[in-house]
């Protein structure tokens, strides 16, 4: 896997070739993207175009997309690996990935929906088997339709339950890593489990916050502005290199690969072009001393209602987390179909707080 990719999430399918092909045009050559994005037909339309114009061989490319929470189940594992096939115009993906490790029931009414209870809340399916997903991954994998098989979004046990089953390796554990959410303890396991991992959000994805609250309704307490952090800032001014740069080759020096994206091509190439210099060993104990921990996570998952209460819910969940009037307002199905899961975490993971 290439140490620099790019990040389609939030690049509309009206932009997205023009996105595509000016990365090609620069360098890039790993393209990531998923089914819930919206974008592969779009994606697909540029690489075939950047084939036919020489600009780049299939071979060159390093191509990556996931299974959507709604396709968490083995049985449907064929059929969305196959719906990216086709919407990316290619004969086999470089890398697939199970996006998240939770899964939604499917509404039957069309492919790739899910279903909704009447307050308009994505039904959770409580019986996701991520065993089964994997094996079902690892029979795509002997198909041809995909050369490596990962996961994103994973937590230490769930990695270590593949681990024990998997035939074939994980190729990447794709995580949440930015200035204030640097995931020490997650990244040294699955650096010892010879898991390799991926980097996303590191410039903090700035344009998330409005997408949450637009689609889903939902504000992060303290949405974390890792660009405009003031150690960020000033190590960036020492080596006339913007804080984007910074904060990608804190990642790509570390040997993770980070696959950012960006609004316009001046973006692209600063960071494309942000592994030309290195931060000094006190620069990265500086940074490193930024990491705040979960409360600086942007992707929780909590903007799906309920999402804590799935036993394979991935993140820690803390009482305010628990306790927050957004998430107390909806629910998933019956009010009381959490309680227990609730109950069971905030005793388990928060202490009884008395």
């Amino acid at each position: 896997m290439p140490i620099m990719g790019l990040g389609t999430f939030l690049q509309p399918p009206s932009k997205i070739r023009d996105y595509v092909q000016m990365a090609l045009e620069i360098g890039y050559r790993h393209i990531d993207t998923s089914f819930v994005y919206m974008n592969e037909e779009a994606i697909g339309k540029a690489l075939e175009r950047a084939i036919e114009c020489r600009i780049v061989s299939r071979e060159q490319l390093f191509i990556s997309s996931k299974l959507p929470p709604v396709g968490n189940r083995a049985i449907d594992v064929k059929d969305y690996v196959e719906a990216s096939l086709e919407r990316l115009k290619l004969d086999y993906l470089d890398l697939y990935l199970i996006h998240m490790p939770f899964g939604f029931e499917p509404n039957r009414s069309g492919f790739g929906r899910v279903a909704t209870d009447e307050r308009g809340n994505h039904v959770l399916d409580m019986d996701t088997d991520i065993v089964a997903i994997w094996q079902a991954l690892e029979e795509q994998v002997e198909r041809g339709c995909i050369r490596s098989i990962g996961v994103s979004n994973f937590n230490e046990r769930q990695v270590q339950c593949l681990l024990d089953v998997s035939e074939i390796p994980i190729s990447t554990n794709q995580i949440e890593l930015h200035a204030y959410l640097q995931q020490k303890k997650l990244v040294d396991f699955c650096f010892k489990k010879c898991v390799p991992i991926t980097a996303y959000a590191s410039l903090g994805s700035p344009l998330s916050k409005t997408y949450f609250e637009n689609c889903f309704g939902y504000s992060h307490k303290s949405f974390p502005e890792v660009l405009c952090d003031p150690v960020i800032r000033r190590i960036a001014k020492r080596h006339r290199k913007c804080q984007a740069q910074i904060l990608l080759r804190f990642w790509s020096q570390q040997c993770v690969p980070v696959i950012p994206g960006a609004v316009s091509c001046a973006q692209l190439i600063e960071n494309f072009n942000h592994v030309d210099f290195n931060l000094s060993a006190k620069e990265m104990r500086m940074i490193s001393k930024l990491d705040i921990g979960e409360g600086a996570r942007i992707f929780n998952g909590l903007y799906y209602t309920g999402a804590e209460c799935h036993p394979e819910y991935p993140f820690p969940v803390s009482w305010d987390d628990l306790n927050k009037p957004d998430l107390q307002k909806k629910s998933v199905g019956s009010p009381n179909k959490c309680e227990p899961n609730k109950k069971s975490l905030q005793k388990n993971i928060c202490g009884d707080r008395e």
